[in-house]
């Protein structure tokens, strides 16, 4: 399957690595302190694959902007140098790409620092040739402009690019931007996002998957 594609596109957050439990801890420990409640369907629609940005608008919208500054890098500094655990399966998928000369890129609504932490935590580096971190896009996702970006700087057109995302928001960015996408822990997807797979994770991938055409 994945052979007929020229690159391979990840998210980050809840994709490459299992960080919903560091974000959710992240928000919801400063949005208490600042008496601001976030409820579960907030987490998934409002935060994960959300631009911080964009989060921070919604939940802090009525702070003042300076107020907003410090809630972001509270927040920001509880994610940066948590570390994770990678999703089942990442490396040897990455292995396999890189081994059958298929391109990888990153893209993530994370910043440069957590990025680096994260990739010299798992030794990840050589695995991608693109990475596009939030302050590289004027608009995060649902907007597409991220993966085009990347597909752009792989010089592998969006067509021939194989998306892997883990948020409503992200698998909306990668199918608006013309690619395929496959959902990674992605069970209460909507049928209106079409996905060519959907899996808890990457194991499957890894077990005849990698060159067969699956069905969802």
């Amino acid at each position: 399957m994945l052979n007929e594609y020229e690159a391979a596109l990840f998210d980050m957050d809840g994709t490459l690595i299992d960080s919903k439990p560091v974000i959710e801890l992240a928000w919801t420990t400063v949005a208490t302190k600042y008496g601001v409640n976030i409820s579960p369907y907030e987490l998934e629609q409002h935060v994960h694959g959300r631009s911080g940005q964009y989060t921070l608008s919604y939940l802090f919208g009525h702070f003042t902007e300076i107020e907003q500054k410090i809630i972001k890098e509270e927040v920001d500094l509880i994610e940066e140098r948590s570390p994770t655990a990678l999703i089942l399966g990442v490396k040897h998928t990455l292995n396999y790409l890189k081994k059958n000369g298929i391109k990888v890129g990153l893209v993530t609504a994370s910043w440069p620092e957590r990025i680096n932490f994260i990739f010299d935590y798992h030794n990840l580096h050589d695995f991608f040739s693109c990475v596009i971190n939030r302050d590289d896009v004027k608009n995060g996702k649902p907007d597409p402009e991220g993966f085009q970006l990347c597909s752009k700087r792989l010089k592998v057109p969006i067509e021939k690019c194989i998306i892997f995302e883990d948020s409503f928001s992200g698998l909306e960015a990668g199918l608006r931007s013309g690619a395929k996408c496959i959902g990674i822990n992605t069970s209460q997807t909507p049928e209106s996002i079409n996905l060519i797979a959907s899996y808890d994770n990457y194991s499957i991938l890894n077990t005849g998957y990698l060159i067969k055409s699956p069905t969802r």
